[in-house]
């Protein structure tokens, strides 16, 4: 397996988790954002990443972290989620962190719909003996949005180095 395959393959891996993990306990562990930094940090150099991409990957991920913090100033997103957030743009790149952007936007708009209809649907009793499902069902909560954020990432990496050959 070449670096590059393995950088992807971990890519995917990490943010799958980060996902499933915030709609089972609405967080983001900050174990899986060291990982994908500390991932990133190994990979992207093996695979052929130069000084510039990576610095490059490095300033996205420090303008999605600032702008996170906005966000999470403002009660709009969790700090997980700004974290999440920037070692995602860390992995796409430069050039794809608009991209990222922009599918985890959509992406968290078609989350926002589907929660407010889970929300709304009548649930047998077992279901709701889940913690995890009333959790979901509570307003208060808000929505899992590292699984928008996710999915986002998801479809930005096609565009990045590791997909294009960019390194």
């Amino acid at each position: 397996m070449d670096t590059s395959t393995l950088g992807l393959a971990s890519f995917a891996a990490l943010v799958t988790a980060a996902a499933v993990g915030d709609v089972l306990t609405m967080r983001i562990a900050n174990g899986l954002v060291l990982a994908m930094v500390g991932g990133w940090a190994i990979l992207a150099p093996l695979a052929g990443a130069g000084p510039t991409e990576m610095g490059l990957a490095a300033l996205a991920a420090l303008l999605v972290l600032a702008g996170s913090l906005v966000l999470f100033s403002r009660g709009w997103i969790g700090g997980g989620d700004g974290k999440f957030a920037a070692a995602c743009a860390l992995w796409v790149g430069w050039a794809a962190t608009p991209l990222f952007l922009l599918c985890a936007s959509f992406a968290g708009g078609a989350l926002a719909l589907g929660v407010i209809a889970f929300r709304r649907a009548p649930l047998p009793v077992w279901a709701l003996e889940r913690t995890w499902i009333r959790r979901l069902r509570t307003a208060e909560k808000g929505a899992p949005y590292g699984v928008a954020l996710a999915a986002g990432a998801l479809a930005a990496i096609s565009a990045s180095p590791w997909m294009t050959g960019g390194f």
